[in-house]
């Protein structure tokens, strides 16, 4: 698991979620726990391509700074 400091993360980054799908941070992250994104690939759940949701930190696998 990566340790992810949601307090870093822009809009306009990119992250990788647990389970393959790609996003884009949507805004900064108002309480450190959750940030909101737009789904832009979802590996097995292409309906979730183009959505919008809040991830917790945990969910998150990599960001574009460590690409």
């Amino acid at each position: 698991m990566t340790d992810v400091d949601l307090w870093t993360l822009k809009p306009g980054d990119k992250i990788k979620i647990y389970g393959g799908a790609e996003a884009e941070v949507l805004s900064e992250t108002e309480d450190g726990e959750r940030i909101k994104v737009r789904y832009l690939k979802a590996k097995d759940e292409s309906s979730l391509e183009g959505t919008e949701d809040l991830v917790n930190e945990d969910d998150i696998e990599e960001t574009d700074q460590g690409c």
